[in-house]
C-alpha cells in the first residue's frame, strides 16, 4: 500500500484549536486595552476640565470668597465648567468644589457615581 502524503484529521483540529485559543486571546487583550484606553481618556478630560475650573477660581478670588464656586447658584465659571464636563465626559459626569474658610478648595469629579479626580486648589498666598 502506498503511503498517502498530508495531514491527518487530528492534525488539522490541533491546528484549528491552537488557532481558536491564540484568537481568544487576543480578542480579551483587544477589549482589556480598549477598557484601559477608555479610563485614560476620560482621567485626561476630567483633569484638563479641572485643570481650567483652578484656573478661573485663581483669578476670581473675590468669587471664592464669596462662595460662587460651592453654592448651586449659576455662576459663569459653574455653567461652564458643567458644559465642560458633559461635553468632554458624557452625561454620567457630574462635578463639586468644596472650599475651606483659608480659600484652599478641592474640585471633585465623578463618573457614572465614581470618584474619577479630586483636584486640589491651595490657598492664594495673599489668603493667608
Amino acid at each position: 500500500m502506498p503511503r498517502v502524503h498530508g495531514s491527518s484529521l487530528i492534525e488539522c483540529l490541533v491546528a484549528l484549536a491552537i488557532f481558536a485559543i491564540g484568537s481568544a486571546a487576543h480578542a480579551t487583550w483587544l477589549a482589556h486595552s480598549l477598557g484601559v484606553h477608555a479610563r485614560a481618556s476620560r482621567s485626561f478630560a476630567a483633569t484638563t476640565v479641572a485643570s481650567n475650573l483652578a484656573t478661573r477660581m485663581r483669578a476670581n478670588l473675590d468669587g471664592v470668597r464669596r462662595g460662587d464656586y460651592t453654592k448651586p447658584a449659576n455662576h459663569r465659571d459653574m455653567t461652564r465648567f458643567r458644559r465642560d464636563l458633559a461635553e468632554h465626559l458624557g452625561p454620567g459626569a457630574s462635578g463639586k468644589v468644596d472650599c475651606e474658610p483659608d480659600l484652599s478648595c478641592r474640585i471633585r469629579i465623578d463618573w457614572a457615581g465614581h470618584e474619577e479626580i479630586t483636584w486640589y486648589v491651595p490657598s492664594p498666598p495673599s489668603a493667608a
